[in-house]
């Protein structure tokens, strides 16, 4: 029983809470190695040992405990022997692009100023300049967490709000299709369309929502526009429904001409109803058509039904 709970809480630990323990035995070894070679301990190394001593305890991590470590590994770099420095630098640098380029750039040839592979140029220097940018680092890493933290927090009601929407939309079409009869479209141009155009309409929202869900990951997501990016979602699903409603009435009217086989009239608008509601291209075309004709085909022609 006891292994087998024990493989449960490997698997609930997460890769974050196993690199946190790597860095506390890390830290903790420099800064018992950097105590070994200083007679007296300095009470701040001390302090530095029974931090990292409690840490060493820690399984389950929190952002808390995560500054504390972080705060400890820039203050070990004021009692780390001078032969560990230049390789604490070399590691810095490749923490760089976490910050902004022309800071990790200066950052990078100042390091390289003050630490070579055989000579460290001004060790005080170093020890200080190290600490302030393990400080730096730390700072840009947590601004980028908690962005991250808050982005997945608005994808999430997003993500939400779009399955709402999308069965709602379902539930309506499922409801207008279950109180429409079987329609012939070359029938009765105008009762065709006021028949079909809600059960289309419903699925262009259908449609639109999918394309809300489709550019979730291109949102540039924060708290602040939580709800404009939420009422950018349902305006977004309501222009689908115009946007099949439109199609439809220029399939209806002949504006805009398609191969539609009799007897499939209804499976066929519904898909072109998802259609436009996925992309304004469709729509857009009806709309040119009619803008550049100003008359339908059919009238043009002297035909009455774009199935014929």
């Amino acid at each position: 029983m006891l292994s087998i709970a024990q493989g449960i809480a490997g698997l609930l630990r997460s890769s974050e809470d196993d690199s946190f323990i790597v860095s506390v035995a890390r830290t903790h070894s420099d800064a018992e190695l950097a105590a070994s070679t200083v007679s007296p301990v300095d009470p701040k190394l001390e302090e530095i040992r029974e931090t990292l001593r409690k840490l060493s305890g820690v399984k389950r991590p929190g952002r808390e405990d995560l500054h504390t470590l972080q705060a400890a590994e820039a203050d070990l770099c004021r009692f780390l022997p001078a032969v560990m420095l230049y390789p604490v630098a070399q590691a810095m640098k490749d923490k760089l692009y976490r910050l902004e380029k022309d800071e990790g750039r200066s950052w990078k040839e100042d390091l390289d100023r003050l630490a070579t592979p055989s000579t460290i140029i001004d060790e005080p220097t170093l020890r200080l300049r190290l600490r302030q940018l393990m400080h730096r680092v730390a700072e840009k890493s947590a601004a980028f967490t908690r962005i991250e933290r808050e982005r997945g927090r608005v994808y999430i009601l997003l993500t939400l709000c779009c399955l709402l929407l999308l069965i709602g939309y379902t539930l309506a079409l499922w409801r207008s299709l279950a109180a429409l009869e079987s329609i012939q479209l070359s029938d009765d141009w105008r009762r065709a369309f006021m028949s079909v155009t809600p059960p289309v309409a419903f699925a262009g929202g259908i449609g639109a929502t999918i394309s809300v869900f489709r550019s979730l990951t291109r949102e540039k997501a924060r708290r602040g526009l939580k709800w404009v990016l939420i009422w950018q979602s349902l305006v977004r699903t309501v222009l689908g429904l115009i946007y099949a409603g439109v199609v439809v009435a220029a399939l209806a009217s002949g504006v805009l001409r398609l191969p539609i086989e009799k007897g499939s009239e209804l499976p066929f608008l519904l898909v072109i109803g998802v259609a436009a509601g996925l992309s304004d291209a469709l729509f857009g075309q009806a709309v040119s058509r009619f803008i550049k004709t100003g008359k339908s085909p059919a009238e043009s022609k002297g035909k009455g039904s774009p199935t014929e």
